[in-house]
Order: structure tokens, then C-alpha cells, then sequence
């Protein structure tokens, strides 16, 4: 009988929680050329960091073969992601970053850096998509929790390490979960502006 009881307390505590997701879109522009299994990946990966967060996100490649996508008049919960190859010359503090965010009047987008990603990527043995998709979860996130945002710990550190790079390998490297409630608010927000702007004589 004890046995019984046992058996059925833990399967109650199994059952899955249900996760208050809230929708984005990213909209990519790749101007380094990536070639579809990066890409792919990095989509995957950051679709998959984010989801975790509570961010579901749709993922529109602009310039490479859907700009149909990309046509319509940005929201607020629409977010750029630019990918070129390298750092812009003369920019103190770009020097080894994997990307910057900017996020200001009449500018919100991130950039990545990809000859920096690929090339720590083949250093510490990530697959080089999936490291492209953590830079870009990170940056999603600055445009997000503001350019103040790193962390001691996670996802959001301003330098990873060998723990953080394993940590991506294992799938296991996120947001802390006072990070992932902020982003939830802040595209809560945005989208309560875009549903007031749409519903204004």
C-alpha cells in the first residue's frame, strides 16, 4: 500500500507546468553568407534559448530567399538581426566581441560577427551554428533587458568560459529566470502598444 501512494505521488509531480509563452519575430539579414547548416542551427539554437525563457519566436531570413517576410512595417515585437563578417574597424571594444546591440530612437537591431564566432567556435569545439545562435539569443537579450544587462552567471555573462562553452554543448547554457521574467514583461509591453496603435481611431 505504501508502495501505491509512493508511486502515485510521483507521478504527479511529473506532469509538465504550462509556460506563459509570448510571441516575437526575428528578422535576419545575412550579409556574411552563411551556409544553410549554420544558419539552420544558429535559428535552432536561439529558438530553442529563447523558448525556454518563454519567448516563442518566428524567424524570417530577409535577404536570403524571404523577403516577402520582411516587407511589412516593423513592429515592436519585431527584432533585426544583421550577420556580417567582421567587426567595423576603429570601434573601441569590438576588438573580439561576437556582436553589439543598438537599441535607441529610430534604431532596435543586433549584429553578430561571424568570422569571430567561427573562429572561437573551432577553438572550444562548439559547432559553430550553435554558437552563432547563443551570440545571437545574447544580443536578443540586450535589445531586450537593455545594454546593461550582464550577468555574473548564464547566458547573459559579458565573457563566457570553458564551463559556458561545455554548457553549450550539453544544450544547457540560458537565461537566469529573473532574466527570462523580464523579457516576457518587456514583449508583453511591446505588444500591448502594438494592439493600442492598432485599435486607435
Amino acid at each position: 500500500m505504501v508502495g501505491r501512494v509512493l508511486l502515485f505521488l510521483a507521478a504527479t509531480q511529473v506532469l509538465p507546468c504550462a509556460r506563459p509563452y509570448v510571441p516575437a519575430t526575428v528578422l535576419v539579414y545575412d550579409y556574411a553568407g552563411l551556409d544553410a547548416t549554420a544558419r539552420d542551427q544558429m535559428a535552432a539554437t536561439a529558438a530553442e534559448v529563447l523558448g525556454r525563457a518563454g519567448v516563442r519566436t518566428g524567424w524570417a531570413f530577409c535577404n536570403a530567399g524571404q523577403p516577402d517576410a520582411c516587407a511589412e512595417q516593423l513592429a515592436p515585437t519585431h527584432f533585426l538581426l544583421r550577420i556580417v563578417r567582421k567587426a567595423p574597424r576603429g570601434r573601441a571594444g569590438l576588438e573580439d566581441a561576437f556582436g553589439v546591440s543598438l537599441n535607441g530612437d529610430g534604431a532596435a537591431y543586433a549584429t553578430l560577427f561571424a568570422d569571430e564566432v567561427f573562429e572561437i567556435a573551432r577553438l572550444v569545439g562548439v559547432p559553430r551554428g550553435r554558437l552563432l545562435g547563443y551570440a545571437a539569443a545574447h544580443e536578443i537579450g540586450h535589445l531586450l533587458l537593455g545594454p546593461d544587462a550582464h550577468s555574473r552567471t548564464g547566458l547573459m555573462r559579458g565573457v563566457w568560459d570553458r564551463a559556458d562553452f561545455n554548457a553549450m554543448n550539453c544544450r544547457w547554457l540560458a537565461f537566469r529566470p529573473a532574466e527570462a521574467e523580464r523579457l516576457r514583461q518587456e514583449i508583453t509591453r511591446r505588444g500591448t502598444v502594438l494592439a493600442a496603435a492598432k485599435t486607435a481611431p
